[in-house]
């Protein structure tokens, strides 16, 4: 390990806890409490599904009239999943 990488990683560590003894005397989170919040946010964000504006209506209309050619549009094979079924 070069010794510029060793200083760098002595001086974050200093620092890491100079802010942990700044975030008690504030009564600022924990270095815990952040990182709860910060998986608390990961998960909330891997659950968010945003759904797109119908490109087709009429076309979408169409196919909802038989199940079958609906399937086929959406989950055949042209849809580029390995096994849509």
């Amino acid at each position: 390990m070069s010794q510029l990488r060793r200083e760098a990683q002595e001086k974050a560590k200093s620092l890491r806890k100079q802010l942990a003894v700044l975030d008690k005397l504030t009564g600022g989170a924990s270095e815990r409490e952040r990182d709860v919040e910060r998986k608390r946010a990961q998960r909330a964000a891997s659950k968010e599904v945003v759904i797109p504006p119908c490109a087709d209506r009429a076309g979408r209309e169409r196919l909802e009239t038989d199940d079958i050619a609906w399937l086929m549009h959406y989950f055949g094979t042209d849809c580029g999943l390995r096994d849509p079924f």
